[in-house]
């Protein structure tokens, strides 16, 4: 994997390619969806022309209480890959920072850690895994 900036190429660094392996693991997908879809009811529609984000009205304390169960579930898996990889949260934050970019439209991180530290992207990602089962 590459990631191309300007005419300039940069090869993915080892750690970021063996974490973007670990956000596909299928038994950590298998356990996002399974949270998701047992913890959290959201029924947002979206209406034509509507120009503010339906995930930023007002919503339910449920959801909110369950995206922080969601921050958690995450944080541990994240303390799983460290702990594994000999490395450290601060290792990973930079890794993390330094390919922002590269990560942002491209990497499975992206989903799941951007989920846990946003809270209209953890209600996208919950509508988005919804739809996916058929599950509203």
């Amino acid at each position: 994997i590459h990631f191309c900036l300007g005419s300039t190429k940069m090869s993915t660094p080892p750690l970021l390619e063996k974490l973007e392996g670990f956000f596909k693991e299928q038994e950590l997908a298998e356990d996002v969806s399974e949270f998701l879809t047992d913890n959290v009811q959201v029924n947002t529609v979206f209406e034509e022309g509507d120009t503010e984000n339906p995930y930023l009205k007002e919503q339910s304390h449920a959801h909110h209480k369950a995206w922080m169960q969601y921050c958690e579930m995450i944080e541990g898996k994240l303390q799983e890959f460290i702990k594994a990889n000999s490395t450290t949260q601060e290792e990973i934050g930079k890794l993390l920072t330094d390919n922002a970019a590269a990560i942002q439209d491209t990497l499975m991180i992206s989903d799941y850690v951007g989920a846990a530290l946003d809270y209209a992207r953890f209600l996208q990602l919950v509508h988005d895994t919804r739809d996916l089962y058929q599950l509203n």
